[in-house]
């Protein structure tokens, strides 16, 4: 449960912060009609996918474009290449769904 939380804090801060990216991706993934909850996860797997990355070890090439990569891949975010076909289509349901955007 901490992880989760610890996720989304990374995600929101960033928005709050106006990293560009994050920003642009929730706008967007709330957009193609997934929840705010569920863009933040796909905001946050990318991040720790860079994460991971670090943790692993960088070849100088990798450390270089390290940022450039991380904002490419959260600009790449859709909702449809993250299995959104499951699209809402009310904003009730949207958030009947997702108790986290309250706490």
């Amino acid at each position: 449960m901490k992880f989760h939380a610890v996720s989304h804090a990374i995600v929101e801060t960033q928005i709050a912060q106006g990293y560009g990216p994050s920003k642009r991706a929730i706008a967007r993934l709330q957009s193609e009609g997934l929840s705010r909850h569920e863009a933040l996860h796909a905001i946050a797997a990318v991040n720790f996918q860079f994460a991971g990355e670090l943790l692993q070890g960088q070849t100088e090439e990798q450390r270089a474009s390290f940022q450039s990569r991380k904002n490419q891949a959260t600009d790449a975010l859709h909702a449809t290449r993250l299995g959104g076909d499951k699209v809402r289509d009310t904003q009730t349901e949207r958030e009947g769904t997702d108790n986290h955007e309250r706490e």
